[in-house]
């Protein structure tokens, strides 16, 4: 999830509901390389001060999924430039 002021920044799916901005690992990529890719590519700015904070197991049928999860400074959302992505303030979540 990314934060933003008090404001969370959430991709819109085409099916109508919502998930955090963040992707998968590449074969032999480290994660906190990986979740700075992610955020670039995603929302086209770059992070800054990234810090592991934990990491999430989620167990679906037939999948395994393993959310390292970090922390960085604030993005501000007027320089958010790619695809469908929706605001909310902490108050709407």
């Amino acid at each position: 999830m990314i934060k933003s002021g008090d404001n969370y920044i959430f991709e819109k799916h085409k099916q109508g509901y919502y998930f955090g901005v963040g992707g998968r690992v590449k074969i032999g990529e480290r994660s906190d390389v990986a979740a700075i890719r992610e955020v670039e590519e995603e929302l086209g700015v770059t992070v800054i001060d990234l810090k592991y904070k934990t990491v999430i197991e989620n167990f679906y049928d037939n999948v395994h999924e393993i959310c390292f999860v970090y922390t960085c400074e604030d993005i501000k959302s007027d320089r958010i430039n790619r695809r469908p992505f929706v605001i909310f303030d902490k108050n709407e979540l």
